[in-house]
């Protein structure tokens, strides 16, 4: 867990050190310009199943600087350090025009967010984001449902698919 540095407090006439100092000014501002954050992929195709709504799987971190993301829970982002955070999913759905596609984004196993479109004749990208307060080792993750009459595979590029979380602040 990220320690969340306290803000120092200086008193009239007190000789300043320059490990308060650091205390007060630099440590802050080092956990503001990296606060804790994970975004995690996946290189291989998934197969979503119609209707089940199963949880995307995830096998590859790019990045994970608070220990969030566990290989061996590959569904979840196991958040670490309190506070608000944004939560952002991406999927592509591969080409099929019957039906309607939900990505949706989960915490503890509770929808927070949900984004539902009728299908298209083309592969069919979405994302779907949202603002959650979140305590420690509560869990983010993304399902999906599909229902094109039979299981469509996963579309994998660059941007997709992708779970994404970043501390916001208290």
């Amino acid at each position: 867990m990220a320690t969340i540095p306290a803000t120092q407090n200086f008193l009239a006439g007190e000789r300043v050190t320059a490990a308060k100092l650091n205390r007060a000014t630099r440590d802050p501002i080092d956990f503001l310009m990296n606060p804790p954050r994970a975004k995690i992929t996946s290189a291989a195709t998934q197969s979503v199943a119609l209707t089940n709504e199963p949880y995307a799987t995830f096998d590859t971190e790019l990045y994970d600087n608070d220990g969030m993301w566990n290989p061996a829970a590959p569904t979840l982002l196991t958040i670490k350090t309190p506070g608000y955070y944004s939560v952002v999913g991406t999927f592509g759905f591969a080409n099929n025009a019957t039906g309607y596609r939900r990505l949706s984004i989960y915490v503890n196993g509770t929808l927070i967010a949900s984004n539902m479109s009728p299908a298209i004749a083309a592969n069919m990208y979405m994302s779907c984001s949202q603002v959650a307060y979140f305590r420690a080792n509560d869990t983010a993750s993304m399902r999906l449902v599909q229902n094109s009459g039979a299981a469509l595979n996963a579309v994998v590029s660059a941007h997709t698919p992708t779970l994404t979380v970043q501390w916001l602040g208290l």
